[in-house]
């Protein structure tokens, strides 16, 4: 714990994130993660939840349905999600998270 309390903020923010990693990867709960290294369990809580993150992210394209926003696809008024039914007479076929049917543009 002294070592880590004497690493710069650059440093510690690094050695954090991939201690945490290779602590989630063994299956250890941030608790636990947070008892064996003296890194506080919010700060533990925030490194897990940015490499959760990052994880999702790899693993699909549209993860963060980003790209809907600029669709030309979705949906008007209050409602919200995809309108490519509406226009197109088929169904998308496929979940947000991996659309292949993005086409940017303004909103028909």
């Amino acid at each position: 714990m002294k070592r880590f309390e004497r690493l710069g903020r650059n440093e510690r923010d690094r050695w954090g994130k991939a201690i945490v990693e290779k602590l989630m990867k063994d299956g250890k709960t941030y608790k636990q993660i947070s008892e064996e290294t003296g890194i506080h369990p919010g700060t533990v809580g925030i490194y897990g939840g940015k490499i959760k993150k990052a994880e999702r992210e790899k693993k699909c394209f549209n993860g963060d349905r980003h790209l809907c926003r600029t669709c030309k696809y979705r949906a008007s008024g209050a409602r919200s999600g995809c309108d490519y039914i509406i226009h197109t007479g088929n169904e998308r076929g496929c979940n947000p998270e991996v659309c292949n049917k993005y086409e940017k543009g303004k909103r028909k």
